[in-house]
């Protein structure tokens, strides 16, 4: 009786058996994860490009239309905006992150 029990609750444990390569299995459990979702304004980011690229594709509109139109509605993001570090500043940076952490192991 217990090894029936025993093997039930195994069974009824263990996860289903997927084939050599089959992601599909894992699917249906990823699909209510929010870590698995397109962050807020991604979706509707996504359609309007994919509205544009549409257009564009039948020659309804030219393309650097549809680039005006899309970076009108979604402009870009301030991490963009950010100036890049010259060669010259990298490296001072990286000196200077040489030297502090040279002080920080004689400690």
């Amino acid at each position: 009786m217990k090894a029936l029990l025993v093997a039930a609750v195994l069974l009824v444990a263990a996860p289903a058996p997927a084939g050599a390569g089959e992601w599909r299995a894992f699917l249906p459990q990823l699909q209510g994860d929010p870590r698995h979702m397109p962050p807020p304004g991604g979706r509707e980011r996504w359609e309007e490009r994919r509205r544009l690229r549409e257009e564009v594709r039948a020659g309804r509109m030219p393309r650097d239309e549809a680039v005006r139109q899309y970076r009108e509605r979604f402009p870009e993001r301030r991490h963009h905006e950010q100036r890049r570090l010259s060669h010259e500043e990298r490296e001072q940076m990286r000196r200077d992150m040489h030297e502090a952490n040279r002080h920080l192991r004689k400690r």
